[in-house]
């Protein structure tokens, strides 16, 4: 596990309800969790990274998700960007963009939800890009893209460029033509930055392109995606178990039963994640488990805030309790994009494949 300080404990925790709610900002989680010099973990120390396994990030998405799902999903967000520009092979990315990142004085964001749903044939790519030798024009929207800062932000986006290619490009607030909608009224994450986003003939120089073959660069990147996401249910799970562990009065034999299976659960995908997470790389064929996992974290996580509720009894129907507020952080576990049910549909093909 990450360790945490107690500075960023008692700010994540203050900030929580707010958070959900979407009445503080959320741009100040970004630069609060850099001071923990954790958006470098797992980043190779030849880009400006703390090194170390991909473990290191998953465990401090975790952490933040302990104390706060929002600045959780913002910290997924941000690392998802290093991450798809730690894996390009474009220096100038490597040297201009990246180190910005890695300091949050410029914001993440993931825009390839449409690029992983196009990939698995669920829907058509949404934006188009004209490739020239020194620049790149971009059309479309992408109607769901968050961390989208005021302050300023970079998005990465899957874009056709002709037949069936696509390439991956990041693009900067900044770009004349870039313009994100109104933030959308969310159930709950109320401060993560969410919003339609829309490219009207941005024109940017070449050295924004991540990766030209976006079908190839996905597929490369695309455990190490889930992976990172898995950490909002594992950091979910550790701290509803927890809370139901010190609810202040003995559970019944049965509640105690059901709190040791879910922690042995709970054990054993944790060891899972280790593994996964310290690999020099995946096989292909791990995906498919990969995917497996994380719709298993995401239902052990509900269940867990479930079993909260119950072990608390009426004290967890109370405001300020935080409960209330997990039931709404768990939501949104199985629709983030993968979502579970887009996981399975592509599980279920993957086996039907599969020689018996």
């Amino acid at each position: 596990m990450a360790a945490i300080s107690d500075r960023l404990r008692t700010f994540l925790a203050q900030r929580a309800d707010g958070m959900n709610d979407g009445t503080v900002p959320g741009e100040q989680a970004i630069h609060a969790i850099a001071q923990e010099e954790w958006l470098g973990l797992g980043v190779p120390a030849r880009l400006g990274g703390s090194g170390g396994p991909l473990l290191g990030a998953i465990e401090s998405i975790a952490a933040v998700s302990e104390y706060c799902l929002t600045s959780g999903f913002l910290l997924w967000c941000h690392r998802m960007l290093i991450e798809y520009l730690a894996h390009s092979e474009n220096p100038w990315l490597h040297e201009q963009v990246l180190p910005r990142l890695l300091t949050a004085d410029l914001h993440g964001a993931t825009g390839l939800s449409n690029a992983v749903k196009h990939l698995a044939g669920i829907e058509p790519l949404r934006v188009e890009a004209e490739l020239r030798a020194e620049n790149v024009t971009i059309n479309g929207s992408l109607a769901w893209v968050s961390n989208l800062a005021p302050g300023g932000f970079a998005v990465a986006v899957a874009a056709r460029t002709g037949g069936d290619r696509w390439a991956v490009i990041a693009v900067p607030s900044s770009g004349k033509g870039v313009e994100a909608g109104k933030e959308l009224p969310l159930f709950g994450l109320g401060s993560s930055l969410t919003a339609p986003i829309r490219f009207d003939r941005v024109s940017l120089p070449a050295t924004w392109l991540i990766h030209e073959d976006g079908e190839t660069f996905l597929r490369r990147i695309r455990a190490r995606f889930v992976l990172l996401q898995i950490g909002l249910s594992l950091g979910l799970a550790r701290r509803s178990l927890s809370e139901a562990s010190s609810a202040g009065r003995d559970l019944t034999q049965g509640l105690a039963k059901r709190a040791d299976t879910i922690a042995a659960t709970l054990r054993r995908f944790e060891e899972a994640v280790r593994e996964y997470g310290c690999a020099e790389s995946l096989d292909p064929e791990e995906l498919p488990h990969v995917f497996e996992l994380r719709i298993a974290l995401a239902n052990l996580a509900i269940e867990a805030v479930w079993f909260e509720l119950q072990a608390k009894g009426g004290r967890a129907y109370l405001k300020g309790c935080g409960t209330g507020r997990r039931l709404r952080e768990a939501a949104f576990l199985p629709i983030v994009s993968p979502t579970c049910v887009q996981l399975e549909e592509e599980l279920n093909r993957h086996y039907m494949r599969a020689p018996v």
